[in-house]
C-alpha cells in the first residue's frame, strides 16, 4: 500500500464530489487505502464560524466557473446547473451513509456515496430526503438492506454518531470545511489537506507519481502545480 487517506465528505459539497471522483477513479490513488467518513458540512461551518459558499458575496457566481475548469481538466461528469433546492439539508442523507457504514460491507459505503454524488451533481437531482435517495441505495444494497438503512437513518443513534463524527473532524483533525483529507504516508508522517485544489499535495505527501499532462482525464494534474 502507498499510505492511507481518511476522506471527510458531505454529499452537499460540490468540491467534495470532485475530490471523491478523482480519488475513486484516478489510477494515481489505486494503491492507497482510503477510508470514507461522512460528516455534516453545515455542522463544520457552524463550529468554525465559516460562511457557506452560496452566502459569500460573488462566490456563488464564481463557484460554477471553478467547477467547470476542473471538470474539463479531469473529465468529471458534472451538471452546469445547481441541483433543485441547493444547498440541501443533508443531515438525513449523511446519517443514512453512516447507517450503510454500520450495516453493509465497507466497499458499499463508497458505492452508495458515488451513486448519491452522481445523482446530485451529474444529474442535478435532489438527495436530501429518503424518497430522493432510496432508489440509489436499493440498487447498490438491495431492497432489504436499503430499508434498514432508511429506518436507522431516523434514529437518535445515527444523529448522535453524525454529530460526534463531525465534531471529531473539527476538534480532532482540524477541519474547517470540505473536502478534508487526513493523509499518512508510508513513513508514518501524517498531514491534513483541504479542498479539491490541494489534491495534488495529497498525492505528493504520499509520494505518488502523477500522470503526464494530456493523459485522458488527467490534464488537471499540471494545473495543481
Amino acid at each position: 500500500m502507498a499510505g492511507t487517506i481518511d476522506f471527510y465528505f458531505d454529499i452537499a459539497s460540490p468540491f467534495a464530489y470532485l475530490a471523491f471522483y478523482v480519488l475513486r477513479t484516478s489510477p494515481v490513488f489505486t494503491d492507497v487505502q482510503i477510508t470514507y467518513k461522512p460528516v455534516l458540512l453545515s455542522g463544520i461551518l457552524k463550529a468554525c464560524k465559516n460562511t457557506p459558499l452560496l452566502l459569500v458575496k460573488n462566490k456563488a457566481q464564481w463557484a460554477p466557473r471553478e467547477h467547470a475548469r476542473w471538470v474539463q481538466l479531469f473529465n468529471i461528469p458534472m451538471n452546469t446547473a445547481w441541483p433543485p433546492g441547493y444547498p440541501p439539508n443533508s443531515s438525513q442523507t449523511q446519517r443514512a451513509l453512516l447507517a450503510v457504514e454500520r450495516l453493509a460491507e465497507p466497499e458499499k459505503l463508497a458505492g452508495c456515496a458515488a451513486g448519491l454524488f452522481h445523482r446530485h451533481f451529474a444529474e442535478a437531482r435532489a438527495v436530501n430526503k429518503p424518497e430522493d435517495w432510496r432508489e440509489v441505495l436499493e440498487r447498490i444494497l438491495g431492497g432489504e438492506v436499503a430499508a434498514r438503512v432508511e429506518e436507522m437513518s431516523r434514529t437518535d443513534e445515527m444523529q448522535r454518531l453524525l454529530r460526534e463524527r463531525t465534531e471529531a473532524a473539527v476538534e480532532g483533525e482540524g477541519s474547517f470545511g470540505l473536502p478534508w483529507y487526513v493523509v499518512t504516508n508510508v513513513k508514518g508522517e501524517k498531514e491534513a489537506f483541504f479542498g479539491f485544489d490541494h489534491i495534488g499535495q495529497v498525492a505528493n505527501h504520499l509520494g505518488l507519481r502523477k500522470p503526464e499532462a494530456g493523459s485522458l482525464g488527467e490534464g488537471g494534474w499540471k494545473a495543481m502545480l
